[in-house]
């Protein structure tokens, strides 16, 4: 909401952003024809 609004992030509101979209690209290139095998990244701690 921050950058929508024009306004900076502090750097670890960056750090948590960045970790936060590396996590959801690594979702994204999950290959889930493996079912139920499935090799799920680890949670970035800054979601817990």
């Amino acid at each position: 909401l921050k950058l929508r609004a024009g306004r900076s992030l502090t750097p670890e509101e960056t750090a948590k952003l960045n970790a936060v979209l590396d996590y959801i690209d690594e979702l994204n290139a999950l290959d889930i024809s493996t079912e139920p095998e499935i090799s799920w990244p680890e949670t970035p701690p800054e979601m817990e």
